[in-house]
């Protein structure tokens, strides 16, 4: 599992958040993923920012995606537009490299 959050998944970088326990017992196993979200980082430069390709190099090993982008580039200023269109670039990414299901998750943006 791929999982691109902060907020959802660390509760402000704890990383206790209800994300990262559920990981720890589901049906009496664990679930690994890989939490690859920076700090304060948003999706409208997914295609061009550097620091994107090990991400982009990592989700070939993935069988899901949870989104949690948008509420940094709502604070910076970014339209709904330019968000959606970045996440589905994203999204469609993910499907082309992904191995198995290639299941995407986004969760709303938070106020």
């Amino acid at each position: 599992m791929y999982r691109n959050d902060g907020n959802f998944g660390d509760m402000a970088g704890t990383g206790g958040g209800q994300f990262s326990r559920a990981m720890f017992s589901v049906n009496g196993r664990m679930v690994p993923y890989a939490k690859m979200a920076v700090f304060g980082q948003g999706i409208t430069n997914f295609g061009d920012n550097a620091s994107w390709s090990l991400r982009r190099f990592l989700m070939q090993y993935a069988t899901h995606l949870i989104d949690d982008y948008g509420t940094n580039d709502d604070a910076a200023g970014a339209t709904a537009t330019a968000v959606l269109v970045a996440k589905k670039a994203m999204w469609a990414y993910f499907r082309s490299v992904a191995q198995g299901s290639k299941h995407t998750a986004t969760t709303s943006i938070l106020p």
